[in-house]
């Protein structure tokens, strides 16, 4: 998979430093936060041609800051309380957050991955003229006509549109 930040990145934000031959199960995790955070990343943002090193900058601290989350809290508790004498407390556990889950960013971060999402999906529909959808606008009286490109009558109503 790609890793659209380095393990040494996080690694700076965190203060460690991963070395995959002395604390490999680290190495491991980091590797797989930044793996789940950046596949979530081009999938939000419709980037399938994000290579790391060529995204931008703000999403490159959202991928670091993700991955830092999941990272410390892999297990996504909310809350934890601890009991001591006559203090009592709880975990708290939502179940649908992990590193696996779409809930990776906060709201915020989502509409900045957003932001890059490619929305210029227009195309063009062949079109074709119907004989006889011609001539059934030749049957109405309010139908004018206009000459295209090519010179061809072309039928342009004045009134609403129907049969």
């Amino acid at each position: 998979m790609i890793q659209l930040a380095t393990t040494d990145e996080l690694g700076m934000r965190l203060g460690v430093v991963f070395d995959s031959e002395a604390d490999p199960v680290s190495y491991g995790r980091a590797v797989g936060a930044l793996e789940d955070v950046s596949a979530h990343a081009i999938t939000i943002a419709e980037r399938p041609e994000w290579a790391p090193g060529a995204i931008p900058p703000d999403v490159h601290a959202i991928i670091l800051a993700a991955a830092q989350r999941i990272y410390r809290n892999p297990s996504a508790y909310r809350r934890e309380q601890k009991r001591e004498g006559p203090f009592s407390g709880e975990r708290e556990l939502d179940p649908l957050a992990s590193a696996a889950s779409v809930d990776v960013f906060t709201p915020t971060e989502v509409s900045k991955i957003l932001k890059y999402r490619d929305r210029q999906n227009i195309g063009v529909i062949s079109t074709e003229r119907d004989p006889e959808w011609l001539r059934l606008w030749q049957l109405r009286r309010d139908t004018q006509y206009v000459r295209d490109v090519d010179g061809v009558p072309f039928p342009y109503v004045a009134g609403p549109w129907g049969y």
